[in-house]
């Protein structure tokens, strides 16, 4: 009887952990834990998936044991990386202020990486990229891995001290195991911890030590032959975090009939950002001020509860995937002590931002509650048509603002899968969808008057001290509620995507794929400086060669905006949607191999995502179609405001193998080429009434740094010990000792395209792991 009703449960558990088969018709790839482990990890999820993902690029340069504990922000295929969902099982783990996770997904803990980055049903709230993890879960026998690595000087290349990398490991310790088996016949447990201790030195700056520890814990209990429960829960800390993750999910899975879930989590993380290194900001390496004043301590809480049904009766065309669910977001950030952030400008003084201080911290939630229906119909025995429906109530406001934002929203999709048949076992699909942007929180401190507000006063560099009184900036109210305001005709940004693709089998074991996608997205969101009319500059030109400096033909007149003393203080800023689009086109390529010995992965895109950067720069932070930025307050910042975005890399060339030899020897091997990060030159105006600022000489894309080239390796020896196994590990990054430049001096003049940072150096890694 026993085992009768096994395969029941085990559907169960996998639709428990969120493989339901809406979900497998999604474009999603799938990394497996044997998968994972076989590859140079440096312990990294994001490490893996940029380095293994076509189309996944993140903010940091991720090799081995670089950024352990600290997460990145993720784009792809003109994703904003404010926009990626992070999802373990049902639960979206992200942070509603940046978009990271808010728990560090730590490699041994999981079962399985999915990545979706087109195509996604209606059940996700996803818009663009989504990074699902399915938690390890207790076996039918104990069984166990433990595993060390560490690295130290002697094992880490040299590294030139002129351009210095952009990142070097000093030294590198983690330890982390993994633990499963049944308590009862029914109940059965996973659970582990890991620690970790990294110096890294960023570019020519002293070394900063980061320790973590973390543990994990995943119980599931077969309530019946076909309902399943189970609970998990994460707690982390680290130097300057601690977060803490729990939830729960009951699931019924008949082998017949309505397959249902209900599943409930509770996300808790306290950060507090490392504090500025130096006394002054400088405009071109750090960023917009707003933004670094921005990133600072907070509390953020996320709660979720939602139920999922699946119905496709035997012998019936026709089934159908619903669901709701309600979410919560919170964050608080603590008082503001009165402060001045002083502003330079490629070395030149520029501006005084004198910060109030805020005697109340800020208060800041959003709530979403949503539903959806997914309908399938077999159109033949081939053909398959799935259509539905995502509808979403989006309400959001700050504790101490008069005003907030609310949204309603219908997103419908379609998609049409083929199998044409033919002896390559040729499946097409196409789809079209429109989905919204998440309500990020950074957009209710506008208004906001526990909020940072600033004082903008021109540096006068002869004396060292504030100059006039040149502007008034939010984003909140600093004690005037016209400051800073929110539209209250808000429209929610949102993405309409095109996808069509077409997959082949010519054998068991291989799959070959080309596709196609086209996004654009409408309903911008950003600031515009109501209080300035038109004539608060006086604009002039300056002379300018463009794209190519040793040709004059395509030399130019470049305008400068030189504010009015007239409209000094004169600022009032709205929060609103502004007429510009953000669009892009790729095609993917990829082939997926596998034997016993042989796993292979090769995938590759050429694309172009092009729309307005938030603000004058290359970075993340500056380059991003959605982030709160100066492209609609400051007409010196929307000069060449077009161009392409921070996620695209326009060619990408990606290859994944593991081989497995004879005598228990593995060899895992990742090499990634992807071209070089979009900017711009940037031409500096000295000598205005507001302070010097920059001006972006032409579109970013018409030029990039170099290309980016990794290949990492690990190789393992696995020997006998009784019912146990040791297995020797030795990674190695970066192993041709690269120093291609990950970024270049990109102000006009003679040290134009001088290179300011290099990739990290070789790093060995020495490793043990104990199964059992």
């Amino acid at each position: 009887m026993r085992t009768a009703k096994r395969p029941a449960v085990w559907a169960c558990c996998v639709w428990l952990c969120g493989a339901s088969p809406v979900a497998a018709q999604t474009s999603s790839r799938i990394l497996p834990a044997n998968l994972l482990r076989d590859l140079p990890n440096g312990g990294n999820v994001f490490a893996v998936v940029e380095t293994t993902e076509p189309e996944i690029v993140t903010d940091r340069f991720n090799s081995g044991g670089l950024n352990g504990g600290t997460p990145s922000r993720v784009g792809g295929l003109f994703s904003s990386w404010t926009q990626t969902r992070h999802r373990i099982g049902d639960v979206d783990v992200a942070s509603a202020v940046d978009g990271t996770p808010l728990i560090f997904p730590r490699i041994a803990w999981w079962d399985s990486v999915a990545v979706s980055t087109t195509m996604t049903s209606p059940e996700l709230d996803a818009p663009e990229l989504t990074l699902s993890l399915r938690p390890r879960t207790g076996t039918a026998r104990w069984t166990g891995d433990v595993e060390a690595v560490a690295s130290r000087r002697p094992l880490i290349g040299s590294s030139p001290a002129h351009p210095p990398p952009i990142a070097r490991l000093d030294a590198w310790t983690t330890a982390s195991g993994v633990v499963s088996g049944p308590l009862t016949q029914r109940l059965k447990l996973a659970f582990g911890g890991a620690w970790s201790r990294s110096a890294v030195s960023e570019r020519a700056s002293a070394g900063r030590v980061n320790e973590s520890t973390a543990a994990f814990a995943h119980i599931t209990r077969a309530m019946s032959p076909t309902d399943t429960w189970s609970g998990l829960a994460i707690a982390e800390r680290s130097t300057r975090e601690s977060a803490l993750h729990v939830q729960s999910t009951w699931a019924r899975a008949p082998d017949a009939g309505l397959q249902w879930r209900v599943y409930g989590g509770y996300t808790h993380s306290n950060r507090v950002p490392l504090p500025l290194q130096v006394d002054v900001i400088e405009r071109l390496t750090h960023g917009p001020v707003p933004a670094v004043v921005a990133h600072r301590a907070r509390l953020e809480r996320l709660w979720t509860a939602g139920v999922r049904l699946r119905s496709r009766p035997r012998g019936s065309r026709h089934g159908f995937a619903a669901g709701g669910d309600v979410s919560r977001a919170g964050v608080t950030e603590p008082p503001m002590d009165a402060h001045d952030v002083h502003e330079t400008v490629d070395g030149r003084p520029a501006r005084i931002w004198a910060y109030g201080r805020l005697r109340t911290g800020s208060r800041r939630v959003a709530t979403t509650l949503s539903g959806h229906v997914d309908y399938h119909l077999s159109l033949t025995t081939r053909a398959t048509l799935a259509a539905g429906a995502r509808y979403e109530q989006v309400r959001g406001r700050a504790a101490l603002g008069t005003s907030g934002i609310s949204w309603n929203s219908v997103l419908p999709a379609a998609r049409l899968t083929w199998e044409l048949g033919t002896p390559l076992n040729l499946t097409l699909m196409t789809g079209v969808r429109r989905t919204a942007n998440r309500l990020m929180l950074e957009l209710l401190t506008v208004g906001d008057p526990a909020s940072p507000a600033a004082d903008v006063y021109r540096w006068d560099a002869l004396t060292d001290a504030r100059g006039p009184l040149v502007a008034r900036v939010g984003p909140g109210t600093g004690g005037d509620a016209r400051l800073s305001a929110l539209d209250p005709d808000l429209h929610r940004s949102t993405i309409d995507e095109f996808a069509i693709g077409l997959s082949a089998k010519p054998r068991a074991g291989l799959t070959l794929a080309v596709s196609g996608v086209a996004r654009q997205q409408s309903n911008l969101v950003g600031l515009v400086n109501a209080g300035l009319s038109p004539g608060a500059f006086r604009e002039f030109t300056i002379r300018d060669d463009n794209a190519d400096l040793v040709k004059p033909d395509d030399d130019q007149d470049l305008p400068v905006y030189d504010r009015l003393p007239s409209s000094f203080a004169q600022d009032r800023y709205l929060l609103t949607n502004h007429d510009d689009h953000a669009s892009m086109g790729a095609v993917v390529l990829s082939a997926e191999a596998s034997t016993p010995r042989l796993y292979l992965f090769i995938g590759a895109t050429a694309s172009a995502a092009v729309g307005p950067g938030a603000s004058r720069g290359f970075r993340a932070i500056e380059n991003d179609q959605d982030a709160l930025g100066e492209r609609t307050i400051n007409p010196n910042a929307g000069t060449h405001v077009r161009g392409r975005l921070f996620a695209d890399r326009a060619y990408t060339v990606k290859w994944t193998t593991v081989y497995r030899f004879p005598r228990d020897v593995r060899l895992g091997v990742i090499a990634r080429y992807q071209d070089g990060q979009p900017f711009t030159r940037m031409v500096v105006v000295p000598d205005l009434n507001q302070g010097a600022e920059v001006i972006q000489a032409f579109p970013r894309g018409r030029s990039r740094f170099a290309f980016t080239g990794t290949l990492d390796v690990r190789l393992q020896k696995e020997i006998k010990l009784g019912h146990a196994r040791l297995g020797l590990i030795l990674d190695v990054y970066n192993v041709p000792g690269m120093r291609k430049e990950t970024e270049e001096y990109v102000v006009t003049g003679p040290r134009f395209r001088e290179s300011t940072a290099v990739q990290p150096p070789r790093a060995a890694h020495l490793g043990l792991r104990l199964s059992f």
